[in-house]
């Protein structure tokens, strides 16, 4: 839930159509400015959300002239209790304090610019904008802010193209409206519709949808694509790991030391790379990261991590008197499935008997067994994605969609092609006959198919393949394809 343009104890705000000066009478008020943006944000840290649990609110932002926030203190004003606060204007707020005299405005325009969600509002252009927002989590159902509003310009300017404007906004999960002061989410083109449509949906709640898509020459996202996207309006940056369709590896940290150096966040989909690698999330340094358990080996659950900060901060789906920071109750539905999740213990028991089928009895810790068990899968995936590639990449009735090499460092065993002069949806039935389970389609990566143009062509067909699988099988699907195509 996001909060913009507010006070804790006194707001006093002036957002002007021109170039506007402001005085409020007299009233003994004192009033020391801020000199810089960390400034005003200690100050909103400091005096509105005072008292305030910390893990309830984050990302406090701030735009305009630092010069035109600062505290107050001294005395009642116009009959409010309000002894002391944050005071904004569209001046330098140094000069509030004083008589409007009608002939000349109290203070120097900020040359500020203007708030979208506040012209959306007025219909008018915004000049000297002072704009606070920030996130939080209530935990009731009530949420209570004391602000007052004064205009100098009432007097003589009421109702003319020079008038002052206050816009208090609020937005997030469970309030309609289309404010949002154009947050934005970069959602990719060759995800799973899972990690896309969701966060697209977000547009009936005023969240600028951006698309960083694949090039379709490489088959791969580029990060000089994505700098031309990212914004300091950017909140988040979601993409899969491994596409589900084109198969290859993306830089994960990579991306994620970009996506933090724009100070936003990240969110990624790991169902397709979870099976094939280990997961390191502190090396990564990701925010969010999600898979699917059964891709694992487990039982048909999901597993959502968070950095616990994040995590505290988020609503959760659970009973309201649940604290924030009750992780993870307060993301369960009610109760879990308990036997699906003591069905997980197995995927590490499973793992576990595989390093000791190779190592033998071992002292190590789990996490650098399965790291080498992971390893030790890696490359045996690529000694069965060698004979296939090789097989598609040399027949010119076919064409591999996505990257084309072999290597375990660049893919997963996940291979997508197509036969130049037949249909996606021929093929399978015609393999199905030997015994040889692939399919053919879209995959839920419905966005990526229809760029590609391959929507007509019924899609791709899919090899999926594991560290189960032999040399035998896949020379065996070779041999098939040789003869059908």
């Amino acid at each position: 839930m996001k909060l913009s343009i507010l006070s804790k104890f006194l707001l006093v705000m002036l957002l002007m159509t021109l170039s506007q000066k402001i005085t409020f009478g007299q009233f003994s008020l004192s009033i020391t400015r801020c000199e810089t943006v960390a400034d005003v944000i200690a100050l909103i840290d400091t005096v509105f959300l005072e008292g305030v649990n910390p893990s309830q609110y984050s990302n406090i932002t701030f735009t305009g002239d630092p010069k035109a926030v600062g505290y107050f203190n001294g005395g009642y004003l116009f009959g409010f209790n309000v002894p002391q606060g944050i005071v904004m204007g569209s001046g330098f707020v140094e000069d509030l304090d004083g008589t409007n005299s009608c002939s000349a405005f109290a203070s120097g325009n900020t040359g500020g610019g203007g708030d979208p969600d506040l012209a959306a509002a007025s219909g008018q252009t915004i000049n000297d904008a002072c704009i606070i927002e920030f996130d939080f989590m209530p935990t009731g159902d009530t949420a209570r802010f004391n602000y007052v509003f004064g205009s100098e310009e009432y007097h003589e300017w009421v109702n003319t193209q020079w008038n002052d404007v206050f816009g208090f906004f609020l937005s997030g999960p469970g309030i309609s409206g289309t404010y949002s002061n154009d947050d934005e989410i970069i959602v990719t083109n060759f995800d799973h519709e899972a990690n896309i449509g969701p966060w697209v949906r977000l547009k009936d709640k005023g969240i600028v949808i951006k698309y960083w898509n694949i090039n379709n020459h490489s088959g791969t996202p580029s990060l000089l694509d994505l700098d031309k996207l990212i914004s300091n309006k950017t909140k988040l940056v979601t993409f899969s790991h491994v596409s589900n369709v084109l198969g290859g590896i993306n830089p994960v940290q990579e991306i994620t030391d970009f996506v933090h150096s724009k100070g936003a966040l990240v969110c990624v989909d790991g169902v397709a790379y979870a099976p094939h690698r280990s997961l390191d999330m502190q090396k990564w340094d990701v925010d969010f990261y999600v898979f699917s358990l059964y891709k694992v080996y487990g039982p048909h659950q999901a597993l959502l991590y968070g950095k616990k900060h994040l995590l505290e901060k988020l609503p959760g789906t659970n009973h309201y008197f649940l604290d924030g920071d009750n992780i993870p109750y307060k993301f369960q539905p009610g109760n879990v499935n308990f036997e699906l999740s003591y069905g997980c213990m197995g995927i590490i028991d499973y793992l576990l008997d595989i390093h000791e089928l190779h190592f033998g009895s071992s002292n190590k810790g789990t996490h650098s067994k399965i790291t080498d068990i992971f390893d030790i899968i890696a490359e045996h995936e690529e000694k069965l994605t060698i004979p296939l590639m090789d097989y598609l990449n040399n027949n010119n009735k076919i064409q591999v969609i996505g990257n084309s090499t072999s290597s375990k460092n660049i893919r997963v065993p996940t291979i997508s092609f197509i036969v130049l002069d037949k249909k996606s949806s021929e093929i399978p039935v015609l393999v199905d006959k030997y015994n040889i389970a692939i399919r053919w389609g879209d995959f839920y990566a419905r966005r990526l198919i229809t760029d590609l143009g391959l929507t007509e062509n019924d899609g791709v067909i899919r090899v999926s393949m594991a560290h189960y699988n032999t040399i035998e099988e896949v020379n065996k699907l070779i041999s098939v394809l040789d003869r059908i195509i």
